[in-house]
Order: structure tokens, then C-alpha cells, then sequence
């Protein structure tokens, strides 16, 4: 495989993949399946299939549905105060909006994503050519120095 071969292979991964961050909200409605993260004003407990989740602090979900006073959601991972963290196994719970500090959606972040690509591209280029100067050496054995 050729040098840009492997950038673009690289590349085309790399944009694939993608960044995304969370960005608030913002008064928008939610279509269902939208991922999302929510802090809680205060902790919150949550009944799992093996355990109860106790002092969950951050929920991060996709949104199914809202409903007046509550926002339904599909747990992915829970996390405590603590630091603690739970696979939330996509149980679906109702998050009370009183008790919704914030609500961020997950949204693809396009200049992350060109920052990522344009350093990967950067980074094998320069690899390579590393590795092309230290192997392709022509030197005389012993220090080199002018042939006879």
C-alpha cells in the first residue's frame, strides 16, 4: 500500500468516525433516538436488572419521548458523584425536569473532525518520511567519510 494510500485510508477513518461533542439544548425539540447527556440538580437513583444505581449525578441516554413534567430516555451510562460509572443496559427511565440542571445533545463537530484528519495526514507524512531517511541510508560503513 502506497504513502497515499494509507492517508487516505486514514483519513476516510478518521472522518468516519468523527468527533462529537454536546452543545446545550437550546429550547429545541427532541426527536426520539437523539443522543444526549444530562446533569442532575440533585443525585438520582435508578433500578437496574442486578443493582440499584445509586447518587447518579450525569445520565447519558438517547431521548424517547417527553411527556409533561418528565423527559423519558434510554439509559446508555449512568455516572455517580462519586465517579462511579454503570451501564445504564438501555433501560428506559423518566428524568423529572425539575430536576434537569442541563440537557446537551451530542452533535458532530466538523472543524475537531478536520483537525483530527489534517494532524493524521500530518503525522503519517512525516512518519514515513522518517522512515524513508533512516532506511534508505547510503553511507560508508564505519563513519563513512570519501571512497577510495
Amino acid at each position: 500500500m502506497n504513502v497515499v494510500s494509507r492517508i487516505a485510508l486514514l483519513a476516510l477513518v478518521a472522518t468516519l468516525t468523527g468527533c462529537y461533542h454536546y452543545v446545550p439544548q437550546a429550547g429545541r425539540s427532541l426527536a426520539q433516538g437523539t443522543p444526549l447527556r444530562i446533569r442532575l440538580r440533585t443525585p438520582q437513583s435508578f433500578e437496574l436488572s442486578s443493582l440499584t444505581a445509586n447518587n447518579i449525578g450525569v445520565v447519558t441516554a438517547e431521548m424517547i419521548r417527553e411527556e409533561p413534567g418528565d423527559v423519558v430516555v434510554s439509559t446508555l451510562w449512568l455516572e455517580a458523584v462519586t465517579g462511579d460509572g454503570f451501564s445504564g443496559e438501555n433501560w428506559t427511565f423518566p428524568i423529572p425536569r425539575a430536576n434537569i440542571a442541563s440537557l446537551d445533545v451530542r452533535t458532530f463537530s466538523a472543524w475537531r473532525t478536520g483537525v483530527i484528519v489534517v494532524g493524521g495526514f500530518l503525522a503519517t507524512y512525516m512518519g514515513f518520511d522518517a522512515l524513508r531517511g533512516s532506511a534508505g541510508g547510503t553511507g560508508q560503513p564505519g563513519g563513512g567519510g570519501q571512497p577510495r
